[in-house]
C-alpha cells in the first residue's frame, strides 16, 4: 500500500516523537508498504532518512508563524501530493491543529485518512495554562479532524 505519512514536527530534532515517527515509518516499510514522509524543512538543514522517500516543505526558521504557514502550505499542496505520490492512505500524526484542512482535501480525492492521536491535546494545553478560548478552539479543530478521519489510532 502507498502511504503518505504526515508530521508537523521538526524532523531535525531528536526526541520521543521523532523516534516513534521513524519507527512507524520503518515498520510499515518492513511490512511491504511504500511510505513517503511529508514534513517541514526548517532552516536550511534537510533531514535525511536512509531508505525512506521524503517530501519536505522549506520554511524560513522555526516559529509559531512558520508552523501555521507549514499547515497552510501543506493544505494547498495536498492535491499535488495526492497526484504525484498517489497514496492509497494518508497517515497523520496529530489532530488538534489545522490538519483537518488537508484531511478533508484528501477525502475529496477519495484517499483514506488515518489519524494517529497521542493524548488529548486540549487537556494538555489547559493544564499548561493556555487561554480557555485557545483550548476550546483546539477542541473544535480536534472534532473536525476526528470527523474527517476514516480510522483513528490511539498512541500512548
Amino acid at each position: 500500500m502507498r502511504i503518505l505519512y504526515f508530521l508537523s514536527e521538526n524532523l531535525n530534532k531528536t526526541g520521543g516523537g521523532i523516534v516513534h515517527f521513524m519507527s512507524v515509518a520503518r515498520g510499515l516499510e518492513k511490512l511491504g508498504h511504500n511510505v513517503t514522509i511529508m514534513g517541514p524543512q526548517y532552516y536550511t538543514t534537510i533531514p535525511r532518512f536512509r531508505g525512506l522517500k521524503t517530501a519536505f516543505i522549506p520554511l524560513p526558521g522555526r516559529s509559531m508563524l512558520t508552523f501555521l504557514l507549514y499547515h497552510f502550505l501543506a493544505a494547498l499542496l495536498m492535491p499535488f501530493a495526492v497526484l504525484i505520490f498517489r497514496p492509497q492512505a494518508i497517515l497523520i500524526r496529530g489532530g488538534a491543529g489545522i490538519e483537518f484542512l488537508f484531511m478533508w482535501i484528501a477525502r475529496m480525492f477519495k484517499v483514506r485518512v488515518v489519524l494517529e492521536v497521542n493524548g488529548v491535546p486540549w487537556d494538555e494545553q489547559a493544564s499548561r495554562g493556555f487561554p480557555a478560548a485557545f483550548v476550546r478552539f483546539s477542541r473544535f479543530l480536534g472534532t473536525l479532524a476526528v470527523r474527517a478521519a476514516h480510522r483513528i489510532i490511539s498512541v500512548t
